[in-house]
């Protein structure tokens, strides 16, 4: 425009150069604006460079005078815990900054810590309480399938037993297997008589102890 004249600052930041030259061509990086938003926040929830060393030069005079441990002193230098903390308890500012501080961002962290590992204690506990529930779930599975499977072979085999014993009034049975018939129905009957139980109790003892075995052996097998 005629009669305007052309300004040129003598100092210009960064922040300004780079809005410039981006507004010249946008499409060649899109994504600029969010990078720098996002960077902006980033940097706002860390403390600043000058904050930063006045909190290690505080934690190290303190540290060589004997107000904080070496697990301490790594703990607030090192640790990114110590740095929201003191974000936290400051908003940035140093004025707030005080010889205190350092002792209330170290409680502070030591107490999420602890909070830290108890959940993941308790969530621990959870997981193996879970995983226990579903091998207590899958051993009682296997022991219903084990008291079925030997009621039904007991009660076959002495139905069987019984009837070769009573077919051998009508028609001749070969010797040995009536001697086995009648030894497998003699065992079976002592077990019982003796146990006290009957055939389909100790189908259920049998079964809960192969149940509590295969449970103790999974246990053992994942836990190792």
């Amino acid at each position: 425009m005629k009669g305007t004249q052309l300004l040129v600052p003598h100092c210009i930041t960064d922040t300004t150069i780079t809005a410039l030259v981006w507004l010249k061509s946008p499409q060649q990086t899109p994504e600029l604006p969010l990078n720098i938003i996002i960077s902006d926040c980033y940097a706002a929830f860390n403390p600043s460079n000058r904050m930063w060393e006045k909190f290690l030069t505080e934690i190290e005079k303190q540290e060589k005078r004997g107000d904080f441990s070496e697990d301490d002193y790594m703990l607030l230098r090192y640790s990114k815990e110590a740095r929201n903390i003191l974000m936290d308890k400051t908003l940035g500012d140093e004025e707030v900054f005080s010889e205190g501080t350092p002792k209330e961002v170290l409680e502070k962290a030591k107490e999420n810590i602890l909070r830290i590992e108890k959940e993941r204690s308790d969530n621990l506990e959870k997981q193996i309480q879970k995983f226990n529930e579903v091998l207590k779930r899958f051993s009682a599975f296997v022991g219903r399938i084990s008291y079925y499977t030997i009621f039904v072979v007991l009660f076959i085999t002495i139905v069987l037993c019984l009837g070769l014993t009573l077919m051998n009034n009508f028609i001749e049975i070969n010797c040995i297997k009536l001697a086995i018939s009648s030894v497998i129905l003699f065992v079976i009957t002592i077990i019982t008589v003796t146990s006290g139980d009957s055939i389909k109790s100790f189908a259920k003892k049998i079964s809960l102890r192969i149940e509590k075995r295969i449970y103790n052996s999974l246990k053992s097998l994942f836990s190792n």
